[in-house]
């Protein structure tokens, strides 16, 4: 009688590695299955797998808090690697006309930006990133692709801001608890943070004679900002949010409070 071998068991490592790999799959809207358990099989629109193994290796000796960014940017790197084999999805790259509506910035972690990105300080420990928006993913620019547009590196910038603009304003509602009142700015991931660069537009009383906006960016889809009066120190129920919505949030940015002054942010709070 053949012997019949039972499948290991995953580790609760590697269940976790497999968990944050759908997460990236179905947060782009594909669908897709796991297979035998060690396997991502993305059913559409596109047919791709990605193993177990692949994760392991891809995530290496890399802190597990930086899993699901690892994880993540893997899956929307073999997207738009498989975007730009179908033909009728993909953009010309060197067609610079075409591409120009199609270009947004978004932010990452600055450990997550690889050095042939084309990329600007967003904060001393994140970096705005141009992108061109595919139709089911989004490529990030590297400076020798920018390097063959008729455009400099500050008009790239701008463009890229205007596409995120264009999508429209972030969502805003206004919450108050322990005596402190927060303005929560929300959209689509991963464009939010992007709108820290035109965050006057939404404070519409501004910051009370020389006071102070302190703003959270501890998600890719949200903003938390709150406006304080002159010398105050940001509120502590603000950092606790902050530190709260990074550790709960898919593709997590910083747990970190920034002071806003036209369009800059200064750290003021490290939680790290």
């Amino acid at each position: 009688m053949p012997l019949i071998r039972r499948r290991a068991k995953l580790e609760a490592a590697d269940k976790a590695l497999v968990a944050m790999a759908v997460s990236a799959v179905e947060r782009q809207q594909h669908a897709c299955m796991v297979v035998g358990g060690d396997t991502i099989r993305v059913t559409a629109p596109f047919r791709a797998d990605i193993t177990l193994d692949e994760l392991r290796a891809l995530v290496g000796d890399a802190d597990r808090d930086a899993w699901p960014e690892l994880v993540y940017d893997e899956v929307m790197r073999r997207f738009a690697l498989l975007e730009t084999g179908h033909a009728e999805d993909a953009l010309d790259l060197t067609d610079f006309d075409a591409v120009k509506p199609a270009l947004r910035t978004r932010v990452y972690p600055r450990t997550l930006v690889t050095g042939d990105l084309l990329a600007w300080e967003y904060t001393p420990d994140l970096a705005e990133v141009l992108t061109v928006q595919m139709a089911h993913t989004l490529l990030t620019v590297t400076t020798e692709r920018a390097a063959g547009w008729p455009a400099g590196e500050d008009e790239l910038l701008d463009l890229g801001r205007a596409g995120v603009r264009e999508l429209g304003p972030l969502r805003v509602s206004t919450h108050r608890s322990r005596g402190v009142e927060l303005r929560e700015l929300r959209g689509d991931a991963p464009f939010a943070p992007v709108h820290a660069a035109w965050l006057g537009d939404y404070l519409d009383d501004g910051a009370p004679g020389d006071g102070t906006v302190y703003v959270a960016v501890p998600a890719p889809d949200r903003l938390i900002v709150h406006v304080a009066e002159k010398d105050a120190e940001p509120p502590l129920l603000l950092r606790d949010l902050a530190i709260a919505m990074y550790r709960d949030a898919p593709g997590r940015l910083s747990p970190d409070v920034y002071a806003w002054s036209d369009g800059l942010l200064d750290p003021v709070q490290r939680s790290r």
